[in-house]
């Protein structure tokens, strides 16, 4: 067993966020966990890392007791990761902050596949939709926004636009907004985490 967890329980005060949760991962099985905010998802990863203390339980890692406080935690984080979706770890001067959460943000995108997940679903969503099928795309991340910038142009991910005998542009897609769709200001105003947020529409032709 590669992993494994008995009965693990974490409180925030009167707040039990983790009860009694059990789990057993073998080695090359690929687990996902889901859940909807404030189930316990990234608490439960924390706690595996030791980037939280649980308040009972136990959590073995090759037959070794990671709550154990012989165990050299720092000896099997080189074997344990974590990829945060925020980088919200230290308070930070704004600029170092911004410059690292920039790094997790690739190294998070990097480790999900999200671009490739991305392509997949565009280049689906091209052999399914028929003519006059609508899509909307809505990205968070500039690179996410060329990838489908390119595609609604051309129909293509690398954005190349084939011409026709006449010099006309061939792509499958017409796109529906030229100018890319952004929250309002008082959209920003309200949840700040909109504000990375672009919308692309297209119609199949």
């Amino acid at each position: 067993m590669l992993l494994s967890i008995k009965n693990l329980s974490k409180n925030f005060g009167d707040l039990e966020v983790l009860k009694d949760v059990n789990l057993d991962i073998e080695a090359g099985e690929v687990v996902v966990i889901i859940g909807p905010s404030g189930s316990g998802k990234s608490t439960l990863l924390r706690c595996i890392n030791q980037l939280e203390v649980p308040s009972g339980g136990a959590i073995m890692y090759k037959d070794q007791d990671l709550l154990d406080k012989k165990t050299d935690i720092r000896k099997m984080r080189e074997e344990i990761g974590m990829v945060f979706q925020r980088f919200n770890l230290f308070p930070l001067h704004t600029v170092l902050k911004k410059d690292l959460a920039r790094v997790f943000q690739a190294l998070r995108i990097e480790v999900n596949h999200e671009m490739d997940a991305l392509q997949e679903m565009l280049e689906a969503a091209l052999q399914v939709l028929r003519p006059g099928g609508r899509l909307s795309v809505l990205t968070y991340h500039s690179l996410e926004d060329r990838m489908v910038k390119n595609f609604v142009r051309s129909g293509r991910i690398d954005g190349k636009v084939e011409q026709d005998f006449y010099g006309r542009r061939l792509t499958p897609w017409r796109a529906i907004n030229n100018k890319v769709i952004v929250p309002s200001a008082q959209e920003q105003e309200e949840n700040p985490r909109s504000r990375s947020a672009k919308l692309r529409i297209a119609e199949k032709l």
